[in-house]
């Protein structure tokens, strides 16, 4: 479980840089030459692109929110089930003890 949630917090972190870098290269790019119409195409391509970048970015925050939930609960269920065997061990332990006196 610790490994499928690493491997999708990975996953999720690489779609978030994917994003950065999108919206990096849109406020980099060059001044757009052309006709108005032109210009209208590119910006509206431009914008798709932007949004495309957040939505993939939204994407993979919940990804890694899923992710981080996951082992979360991995470490909970470890947690208890090494405490339910320090408890069957101690008795274990007492239940010899008491047996040798």
């Amino acid at each position: 479980a610790r490994a499928a949630a690493a491997e999708t917090a990975d996953t999720a972190l690489a779609e978030a840089e994917m994003a950065r870098e999108a919206l990096a290269a849109l406020t980099d790019a060059p001044p757009l030459a052309g006709g108005s119409e032109t210009l209208e195409r590119e910006r509206d391509g431009a914008l798709d692109e932007r949004d495309a970048a957040v939505e993939a970015k939204e994407r993979a925050e919940k990804k890694l929110e899923r992710s981080v939930a996951a082992v979360k609960q991995g470490a909970r269920e470890a947690l208890d089930a090494l405490r339910s065997e320090a408890v069957a061990e101690r008795d274990r332990a007492v239940a010899a003890a008491v047996a040798e006196r």
